[in-house]
């Protein structure tokens, strides 16, 4: 299982996903991605040029992170994101 963050852009899912350490919990048993919607939105501007001239929170995003006590990938989306699906 992995966990990351995501975009959805022209029917296109772009973002990062990576392998996690389940003994690396927080207080409450989840365990979230060390990458964040900002910063990583300046690596998609260098791969992608269209994306230059948009801000991160100007494209429906969402993240996935791993609640430990439930064992399951848990799924945040924005109103947005919902539409789309």
């Amino acid at each position: 299982m992995k966990i990351g963050i995501f975009w959805f852009y022209k029917n296109q899912v772009l973002g990062i996903s990576h392998e996690f350490d389940i003994n690396s919990s927080d207080s409450l048993g989840m365990i979230d991605s060390a990458y964040n919607h900002v910063s990583y939105w300046d690596e998609l501007r260098n791969k992608f040029s269209e994306l230059r001239e948009i801000e991160y929170d100007d494209v429906p995003r969402g993240r996935v992170i791993f609640d430990k006590n439930k064992n399951k990938l848990i799924i945040y989306l924005g109103l947005c994101c919902t539409k789309i699906l």
